[in-house]
C-alpha cells in the first residue's frame, strides 16, 4: 500500500511540475504580448505592449499631413484602443489554455474544505499529511520548522 501512495505522490508531483511550467511559460508570453494594428483610415500605425501602453507609432504615407490634428488624434485613438483590445482578446485565450482545466472553487469551498476528513485515509495508513505537504512543498517544511 505504501508503493500506492509512493506512485500516487510521483504522480500528482508530475502532474503538478507540468502545470507549473505551463503557467511559467503562460506568465512568459503574456508579458511578451503586443499588438500593432493600423486605423481604418490607414493614416497610422501603433504598437502596444503587454500592459496596454504605447510602444510604437508609424505615421503612413503622406495622409496623415492632410487630416486636421483631430482627425489624426481620432485615427491614433482608434488604433490604440483596437490594438489594447486585440492584447486583452489574446490574453484571455492564453489564459483560458491555462486556467480551464477544472472548476475554480470559491472562497467559501475553500474556507470549508475538511482537511482532515481528507486525510483519514492516509492517517488510517499511518502516512503524516504534514510530512507529505513538507515533501510537496520545501519552503513550507524550512518555515515550519525555523
Amino acid at each position: 500500500m505504501e508503493e500506492d501512495w509512493q506512485r500516487m505522490l510521483a504522480e500528482a508531483d508530475s502532474e503538478l511540475a507540468a502545470q507549473w511550467q505551463k503557467i511559467q511559460d503562460a506568465h512568459k508570453d503574456l508579458t511578451a504580448m503586443s499588438s500593432t494594428l493600423r486605423s481604418a483610415d490607414r493614416s497610422v500605425e501603433v504598437t502596444v505592449g503587454a500592459q496596454g501602453d504605447l510602444t510604437g507609432i508609424r505615421f503612413l504615407g503622406e495622409k496623415h499631413r492632410t487630416l486636421t490634428s483631430g482627425q489624426l488624434a481620432a485615427s491614433v485613438l482608434e488604433a490604440v484602443t483596437g490594438a489594447r483590445a486585440e492584447v486583452m482578446a489574446r490574453m484571455e485565450e492564453r489564459l483560458a489554455s491555462v486556467t480551464s482545466q477544472g472548476t475554480i472553487p470559491t472562497w467559501e469551498q475553500i474556507q470549508s474544505f475538511d482537511f482532515t476528513a481528507f486525510t483519514e485515509p492516509l492517517r488510517a495508513e499511518g502516512i503524516d499529511p504534514e510530512e507529505l505537504r513538507d515533501r510537496i512543498d520545501p519552503e513550507r517544511r524550512k518555515n515550519r520548522h525555523a
